[in-house]
């Protein structure tokens, strides 16, 4: 499809997450609701937007947007792409200004392998597990980012953020008034969540954790049927004993799907694999390889519609740290750098120039409270890229995917409570327990949530572990899903040779797929 030809060009590629629909000059893929109520889907959504007059117009309503969704069009002051919050579906783009601009929702499409790769973005994903900001791996290709759109004009090309993370302020709300909120906010999620997917079959990727156990206690409590869960990875772990008990004291239908060599063998040579990791990496961020085989292996009805725990507890706060609201700026930035670059293993002067990336971006939200720059930057790109980019499994198989605990109730809410009420998570952790896992008998003597003393214990590690470097060793990651079998399954399909003395289980995966990046599209591995 062709808009101002010779100027502006949209792609429709995938049908992965659900079909294009158009209206007006506009593509949208999702859904959204509205503020009052209204759920947007198909050439509905679209005519909405094409309503838009002007640059504040679209700005306005991105940001009453609540769903999952993506949007590309022209309007009568310029072109656009548009993705959510969460960049749940994601959107890319090459050109502009004076040049032709085409738009995809795949990055292969626009991909000039003349133009070569981006050594940055591949540094970055080496070091993340995702590519930075607007980069991709292709150097003439970018992508939009979470909580923006990009507008296309002629006098150039720019992005418009509707939604960021940050606060400049927090509230002086009650525990038990912010505890009332929530609860509200819980319940207005799901029953969004239930709106649009009316009477379809659900399914739940169920842990051992409070994320997924309130999404299936809470669809139990209010009489939702047709719902399956499912738990995947080690059977003698924690995990698969704690989900196989919920779903028992619930009685709700569970799938143990076992992570072992028969289950695993081949993986890597069906067809449709390589498919897969050009699919959910987009260029852009590592593949995740956690739920895919068990999505292979269950093929659960194409209008089955799944509903993930992500990520209610980074939301709540979890990934806060002990004084980090009292914290001066150089420390915030030291630590922001080992939470983004975590598996950074290259040189100084690479090291410098990330770090500068960094510290542009943070100083960039000059009027937010400097702990919340980190979590902003954390929700757009780890949790957007990373976290939520896992769910392109499920999107591969046919299915539509929501993200209750992502709703933007639910959001606004939390970023703007009190350092108090988020670090450790009092407030989520007594509002799930109190209101839903109690009435419903679904709590445990021992639970997978980390406790006051391992918390203050893990920063303290990580400060030494700053301190001495690489003089520590570091001990093995422990493998409750079973990724160091699908790790040697993908390298002994590529016929290469697994180096086992790694920190993190996503560390192989990461240096598989640049490999294959590179033999796919004559790219340069870049290995620092």
């Amino acid at each position: 499809m062709a808009d101002s030809p010779g100027k502006f060009t949209f792609i429709p590629e995938y049908r992965y997450g659900g079909a294009w629909h158009s209206s007006s000059g506009i593509w949208v893929k999702g859904y959204a609701h509205l503020p009052s109520g209204e759920l947007l889907q198909g050439a509905d959504f679209a005519s909405r937007l094409a309503l838009c007059a002007n640059r504040e117009l679209l700005c306005q309503l991105a940001a009453s947007l609540n769903g999952r969704f993506c949007a590309v069009g022209t309007l009568p002051f310029g072109s656009f792409a548009l993705v959510d919050r969460v960049r749940g579906l994601p959107l890319f783009y090459s050109g502009g200004g004076s040049d032709s601009v085409v738009v995809s929702d795949s990055p292969y499409a626009l991909a000039d392998i003349k133009a070569g790769q981006d050594d940055v973005a591949m540094l970055q994903l080496q070091s993340a597990g995702y590519a930075l900001g607007c980069r991709t791996l292709f150097a003439n290709v970018r992508q939009v980012e979470a909580g923006c759109f990009t507008l296309f004009q002629d006098a150039g090309t720019s992005s418009e953020r509707y939604f960021s993370f940050s606060a400049d302020a927090l509230s002086s709300i009650s525990f038990n008034d912010a505890a009332a909120m929530l609860t509200s906010a819980l319940e207005n999620s799901m029953k969004r969540a239930m709106q649009f997917i009316g009477d379809r079959p659900i399914a739940v990727p169920l842990s051992g954790g409070y994320d997924s156990r309130f999404i299936l206690a809470w669809l139990v409590r209010n009489g939702v049927k047709n719902v399956t869960a499912f738990t995947y990875g080690s059977a003698s772990s924690l995990e698969f004993a704690v989900a196989k008990e919920v779903a028992r004291r619930l009685g709700v239908k569970w799938i143990p799907v076992v992570y072992n060599e028969s289950l695993i063998k081949g993986l890597a040579q069906q067809p449709g694999f390589d498919e897969y990791v050009l699919f959910a990496s987009g260029a852009a961020s590592m593949p995740f390889f956690q739920d895919y085989p068990a999505l292979n292996a269950l093929r659960f009805a194409e209008n089955t519609v799944f509903i993930t725990g992500h990520s209610g507890d980074f939301v709540a706060g979890s990934h806060l740290f002990p004084f980090q609201d009292r914290m001066g700026r150089r420390i915030l930035l030291t630590s922001l750098f080992s939470n983004v670059y975590r598996y950074f293993g290259g040189s100084k002067l690479q090291r410098k120039m990330l770090y500068q990336q960094l510290e542009n971006h943070y100083d960039m939200m000059g009027a937010a409270i400097p702990f919340t720059r980190l979590e902003s930057i954390d929700y757009t790109e780890r949790q957007a890229k990373f976290i939520v980019n896992s769910c392109r499994a499920y999107d591969f198989f046919g299915h539509s995917t929501v993200l209750p605990l992502f709703d933007a109730e639910i959001v606004d809410l939390f970023k703007v409570l009190p350092f108090k009420y988020r670090f450790l998570k009092p407030l989520y952790n007594r509002v799930l327990v109190d209101s839903y896992f109690l009435p419903s008998g679904v709590v445990f003597a021992k639970e997978l949530q980390a406790t006051k003393q391992q918390v203050y214990a893990a920063f303290f590690k990580g400060i030494v572990k700053r301190i001495l470097g690489r003089m520590i060793n570091a001990r093995p990651p422990s493998d409750t899903i079973g990724y160091n079998a699908i790790a040697c399954e993908l390298y002994k399909n590529a016929g290469l040779e697994l180096d086992r003395h790694y920190t993190s289980l996503n560390i192989p995966i990461i240096k598989w797929y640049c490999d294959f990046f590179a033999k796919k599209f004559g790219s340069s591995h870049c290995e620092y």
